[in-house]
């Protein structure tokens, strides 16, 4: 089975890669057009990120996110919102964000993740 199938698509001049796979297990499968142009190379594989799995937008630097969330561990529930919204951090990403009231949410309930020291230590590496 194929995940992602072009056929007589060019793909010129852009300004990065040509085409981005993300995940091992998906099947690419291109014909009949052309990549060419472009600032990077035409298809480049990877994984997804530790931000990308924790849901949020891939531009979210992951040391700014891990020092977010120990700024945010010691406070009460109620004022972890308020917090994440006046961070820098939030007011760089969120117009990446689908819904900046989601990704609000996203980063605040990670503070309450059981395994949050373990999640800030891996985005600080």
């Amino acid at each position: 089975m194929v995940d992602a199938k072009f056929v007589g698509v060019n793909i010129r001049n852009n300004g990065g890669p040509g085409v981005i796979q993300v995940g091992s297990n998906l099947k690419f499968e291109a014909h009949g057009g052309e990549i060419s142009g472009n600032q990077g190379p035409g298809l480049v594989q990877r994984e997804h990120t530790l931000v990308e799995k924790l849901g949020l937008p891939t531009q979210t630097d992951p040391k700014e996110l891990a020092e977010l969330l120990k700024v945010l561990l010691p406070l009460p529930d109620g004022e972890r919102q308020a917090k994440v919204a006046e961070s820098g951090l939030f007011n760089k990403i969120k117009t990446y964000a689908l819904d900046s009231t989601t990704l609000l949410s996203n980063i605040t309930s990670l503070a309450s993740n059981p395994q949050i020291q373990q999640i800030i230590q891996a985005l600080s590496a």
